[in-house]
């Protein structure tokens, strides 16, 4: 049998382990509970009183400091107002012209943003939007003309 205080090994016979003086599991329960209370008693250890007791309070870690430079010095992050080259703003006026639905998104959602640059982007593909529809119609409006009078 195994102690289950210390873990060393025993006789099954033995009321009591032979290192640490832990009684055994097979002992009566009465006599074990005395016997326990006794081995209690006998291995106290002197603790430190609750009262003294003083939790060490928590101090964060400092803040990492780097040393080495970033990997491009003379990045200076993106500048607040940014805005949209002329490329990139011609070919959403294309695309709104050509897709007046893709026209009014792109201007929904251009016209949403804080910038001023952004807001007249907005402006225009919602413009070339409705100019594509009202263009589209006159166009059918003709060609429908058209077919009555020739029949």
């Amino acid at each position: 049998m195994f102690c289950r205080n210390c873990g060393k090994e025993f006789p099954d016979s033995a009321t009591h382990c032979d290192v640490c003086g832990h009684p055994s599991r097979t002992t009566n329960k009465t006599n074990s509970a005395s016997e326990y209370s006794k081995w209690e008693q006998g291995n106290q250890h002197s603790s430190q009183p609750a009262s003294d007791y003083r939790p060490t309070p928590y101090v964060p870690p400092p803040e990492p400091t780097y040393s080495s430079a970033p990997y491009n010095p003379n990045y200076s992050g993106a500048p607040y107002e940014q805005q949209i080259d002329d490329g990139h703003a011609f070919l959403l006026y294309v695309i709104s012209f050509i897709l007046p639905l893709a026209g009014f998104i792109i201007g929904a959602i251009y016209i949403s943003k804080e910038e001023e640059h952004y807001r007249r982007v907005g402006r225009t593909c919602l413009s070339l939007g409705l100019l594509s529809i009202v263009i589209g119609f006159l166009i059918s409006m003709i060609f429908f003309a058209a077919i009555i009078s020739t029949i």
